[in-house]
């Protein structure tokens, strides 16, 4: 169970999220890696070769996975 001044933390800090539209922020950053890899970067995969691909995703992955904490941090701010 969570004390009240821990449950606010909480609400507060989910709220944030809203306030500042990180579910749409984040829903358009994965969208618009998924159209660049698919419909910009696909086509090449066999001209620079699989491990090309495989190194674009991981470091997509590992900027979305940063900008999300980036987004967590600034929340936990505002809240």
């Amino acid at each position: 169970q969570l004390e009240e001044d821990e449950l606010l933390s909480v609400v507060g800090h989910e709220l944030s999220h809203l306030k500042n539209h990180d579910p749409f922020v984040m829903f358009s950053l994965s969208s618009l890696e998924y159209l660049l890899r698919f419909y910009v970067f696909w086509p090449y995969l066999f001209f620079f070769g699989f491990y090309s691909y495989w190194l674009y995703f991981m470091v997509a992955i590992w900027l979305i996975y940063f900008f999300g904490k980036f987004l967590e941090g600034r929340a936990d701010l505002d809240s």
